[in-house]
């Protein structure tokens, strides 16, 4: 498979890892690579950017507007309208500053998508559009609210416009193969009757080697610590961990969770563990810019923790979320729900426990891991199976394999 002779442009979220990844994997490869990468409704900074490069090399950069939406409160799906619509002008002047055409658009998520079918490939800019589907957001309850029926109105929208990018693009890209199953429950469209290629979410060669440099031995780690990485929200299921943590102390006296990361739920965390006095035990780092500082703390834990709750508004199940990943990289073995896919990966490969979102099956599973040094071992060599899971070198060499042979299938049907 060629792709020195193609031109590409990428369409997506900044900090999302997808759209670093991507960027990472073709900027090696294509003739021509453009990025449009765009801040994200919450975040903290404008990230938003354009970049070219040719031949591997980086020959221009800008930077792009965005809109911010700096807090999440009732308002928020009434403002993030404003972002995505801001999106399209930012892309809109991207590739007009670019002047160039592109063989192939990879637009990640449904806005991008919507604009590369409706504007860039009408105006050939773009020849063909690969949808990469990274999540599916099923109708679910906004513990903020639903203000004057904009969630309701998100969630309408967002369904149509998946399901005409789904129709629509050259090539659809998902993340997990439960995508289908989403669609299929909630917007009534037939898995049968359209085609998508599986492309996983996977971390760049030099992140992985980054991360595995700061792998640990048994003996360089904190021996009862559990570490967590993630936005605070409520279906991330710390609220089982901190439940579980009185009958945790009892078998390990010593035992403490580590947790990097901000979000909506974070006061709410932080009352329950002071009401339920586990101050001690509940280490509360924050969000962390600095990645080196963030792999010294999660590699020193013994378990990386991953209880989606699986409730209505936990949208895990369809999606790859990438902490599982990013834990066995970093050495460490994994205790899950079985909500997302890749749950069953980790289970196959015996690089953690996977459970229901449950006290007894977390205790259980907490104790099988640590309970001794030869039982850790077992599951570090687990971690070590699963880690070719998290390569986007493997993930996207066969994406794109069968994009080509999908397209070379259409165009021989279509001269038959």
């Amino acid at each position: 498979m060629d792709l020195t002779n193609l031109s590409f442009l990428i369409i997506g979220q900044a900090k999302t890892a997808r759209t670093e990844t991507l960027e990472d994997y073709l900027k090696k490869r294509a003739k021509y690579l453009a990025v449009i990468s765009l801040s994200g409704p919450y975040a903290k900074t404008n990230e938003s950017r354009c970049t070219l490069y040719h031949n591997g090399n980086k020959i221009k950069e800008f930077s792009l507007f965005s809109f911010r939406i700096k807090k999440i409160n009732r308002w928020k799906f009434p403002l993030i309208t404003v972002t995505f619509s801001l999106y399209i002008i930012a892309i809109l002047y991207a590739v007009l500053r670019l002047r160039k055409r592109f063989d192939i658009a990879t637009t990640v998520a449904t806005s991008s998508t919507l604009i590369g079918l409706i504007l860039l490939r009408p105006l050939g800019i773009v020849k063909r559009v690969v949808f990469y589907c990274i999540d599916y957001y099923p109708p679910g309850v906004n513990y903020l609210g639903d203000f004057f029926g904009f969630q309701r109105l998100f969630y309408l929208l967002y369904k149509q416009v998946d399901l005409y990018s789904v129709k629509q693009a050259d090539a659809v890209w998902e993340i997990s193969p439960r995508i289908k199953e989403g669609r299929a429950s909630y917007a009534g469209l037939d898995a049968s009757s359209y085609d998508t290629i599986i492309a996983p979410l996977g971390f760049s060669e030099e992140f992985c080697s980054k991360c595995q440099s700061n792998n640990k031995s048994i003996i360089e780690r904190e021996q009862w610590t559990l570490g967590f990485i993630g936005v605070l929200s409520p279906w991330q299921g710390l609220t089982l961990v901190i439940d579980a943590m009185h009958q945790l102390c009892k078998k390990f006296p010593d035992i403490k969770v580590r947790i990097i990361g901000d979000g909506p739920f974070s006061t709410d965390l932080k009352k329950l563990v002071k009401q339920k006095g586990l101050e001690q035990q509940f280490i509360f780092h924050g969000y962390i810019k600095n990645e080196e500082e963030v792999f010294d703390i999660l590699s020193r834990c013994v378990i990386g923790l991953a209880t989606w709750t699986g409730d209505q508004t936990d949208y895990s199940r369809y999606a790859d979320p990438g902490k599982p990943k990013l834990y066995t990289l970093l050495g460490l073995p994994v205790v899950i729900t079985s909500v997302p896919y890749i749950s069953k990966s980790i289970a196959e490969t015996g690089a953690g426990e996977v459970v229901e979102y449950d006290i007894i099956q977390f205790l259980s599973a907490v104790e099988k891991i640590i309970s001794s040094n030869e039982s850790l071992q077992k599951y570090l060599a687990g971690v070590e199976r699963f880690k070719p899971y998290c390569y986007s070198t493997n993930i996207f060499d066969r994406a794109f394999l069968d994009t080509f042979e999908y397209w070379n299938k259409k165009e021989y049907e279509k001269n038959c």
